[in-house]
C-alpha cells in the first residue's frame, strides 16, 4: 500500500496554485500569459493527483480482511486530508480566475494553500503519534501493578471522552449553521449519496469533484452497518443536538465507559496474571491517547476543510439549500467517524487503529 508520502502529487498542485497566486499580480503586460500557463499547469497538476488518489482509495477499498492491517489510519486519514486541501486550493483557484459569478477573492487562494501546509504537518504529527511508545511501567509487587492499570484506564477514558467531545462541538458548530430541516434531510440521507453541486467552471468543477470523491472515500470506509445504527442514534438524540445537551447521549453511546470499567473489579480479583503482564498491559494503554488525539486533530481539521470548501460553494452561486444538504451530509459523515473512531479506540480496535481498544486490553486480564 502506498504511504501518505508517496501516494498523490499534493506538491505539484501546491506549486502550481502558487505560481497562479504569483500570476495574478504579475505586470499587466505578462499577466494574461502568466495566467493561462499557470492554469494548465495546475489543472494538469490536478488531474495527475486525481489519478494517484483514485488509485490509493480504490486500494483501501478492495483490501481483502485479512491485509487489513497493511493500511494504517495515518494512510487513510491523509487520503481524507490531500483530497480536501486540493479541492478547495483549486475551487479557490477558480473564484480568483471567475469561473463563477461570485467577485474574485485571491486571498481565498491564499487560505486555501495554508490548509495544503498545513495538511502537510497534520501528516507527520499523525505518524509520529501512531510510532508512540510511552516509558514502560515496572511495578514492585502485583497489588501496584492493578492500581496503576485502573489507575492509566481512567485517565485514558477520561482523555478520550475530552478529545471527542472537543471534535464534535466542532462539527455540531457547524451544523447549528445550516438550515436545521436540511440537516435533517441529510441525516435520513447519511449513508447514501451527498447531495450534487453545480460543476461550475474548470478548476472550480474539478475541486468539486476532488471534494466529493474525498467524502465518497470516507463514506466507504465506514462499515455500512454501523452507518444505519449511527444514524439512528443521531435522530434518537436530535432534538438534545439541537439545544446543546448532546454530550452525554453521544459520547455515552461512544465510549460505553460504564460496561468498559465495570470490568476493573476482576483484574482487582485476579491472580492468573504477573506482575510483568499486567504492566504490559498498561503499556499498552498509553499510546491510545496519542493516537486518539492525532485523529480528533484530524476530524478537526477535515470540519474545517468542509466549511471552507461549503464556503466557496456558496458564493459560487450555490443555492442555500442545497449547499445546506451538501455541508449537512458531509458535517455528518465526520460525527460518525468520530463515533467509529471513538468506538474503536475505548472497544475492541479496528480500522482507524490496528491496535486493541480499551475493553480488549482490559479483557486480556480477565479471561483465561
Amino acid at each position: 500500500m502506498s504511504t501518505a508520502a508517496d501516494y498523490t502529487k499534493t506538491n505539484q498542485v501546491r506549486l502550481a496554485a502558487q505560481q497562479l497566486r504569483a500570476a495574478l499580480n504579475a505586470p499587466p503586460d505578462r499577466r494574461a500569459g502568466a495566467i493561462r500557463a499557470a492554469t494548465d499547469w495546475l489543472a494538469s497538476a490536478a488531474d495527475q493527483h486525481e489519478g494517484d488518489a483514485a488509485r490509493a482509495r480504490q486500494g483501501f477499498l478492495a483490501q481483502p480482511i485479512a491485509q487489513q492491517s497493511e493500511q494504517t489510519p495515518a494512510d487513510i486519514m491523509s487520503v481524507v486530508i490531500s483530497d480536501l486541501n486540493v479541492a478547495n486550493t483549486l475551487m479557490a483557484a477558480g473564484n480568483a480566475l471567475q469561473e463563477t459569478e461570485a467577485k474574485p477573492d485571491p486571498k481565498l487562494l491564499d487560505e486555501a494553500l495554508i490548509g495544503m501546509q498545513q495538511g502537510a504537518t497534520l501528516d507527520q504529527e499523525t505518524t509520529l503519534a501512531f510510532q508512540f511508545k510511552a516509558e514502560p511501567v515496572h511495578s514492585a509487587d502485583l497489588p501496584s501493578a492493578r492500581d496503576a492499570f485502573r489507575q492509566r484506564t481512567g485517565a485514558v477514558l477520561n482523555d478520550l471522552v475530552s478529545q471527542a467531545k472537543d471534535a464534535c462541538s466542532n462539527v455540531i458548530g457547524g451544523i447549528k449553521k445550516l438550515d436545521g430541516q436540511k440537516v435533517i434531510e441529510a441525516l435520513a440521507q447519511l449513508g447514501g449519496p451527498l447531495t450534487e453541486l453545480p460543476r461550475i467552471g474548470i478548476l472550480f468543477r474539478k475541486g468539486i469533484e476532488k471534494m466529493r470523491n474525498a467524502l465518497d472515500f470516507l463514506k466507504q470506509m465506514l462499515d455500512k452497518g454501523m452507518l444505519g445504527e449511527i444514524k439512528d442514534k443521531l435522530t434518537a438524540i436530535w432534538s438534545q443536538i439541537a439545544d446543546g445537551t448532546w454530550a452525554n447521549a453521544l459520547l455515552g453511546c461512544t465510549f460505553g465507559r460504564e460496561q468498559t470499567e465495570s470490568l476493573l473489579p476482576k483484574v482487582a480479583g485476579s491472580d492468573k496474571y504477573t506482575v510483568e503482564q499486567v504492566d504490559r498491559s498498561t503499556d499498552d494503554l498509553a499510546p491510545l491517547t496519542e493516537r486518539f488525539a492525532s485523529e480528533m486533530k484530524w476530524a478537526r481539521t477535515v470540519t474545517a476543510a468542509i466549511g471552507f470548501g461549503g464556503g466557496l460553494a456558496v458564493l459560487a452561486g450555490v443555492t442555500a439549500g442545497t449547499s445546506a444538504l451538501f455541508l449537512g451530509g458531509a458535517y455528518l459523515l465526520v460525527l460518525a467517524a468520530i463515533i467509529v473512531i471513538g468506538r474503536d479506540c475505548a472497544g475492541t480496535g479496528a480500522l482507524f487503529h490496528g491496535h486493541r481498544g480499551v475493553r480488549v486490553i482490559i479483557e486480556g486480564l480477565v479471561t483465561p
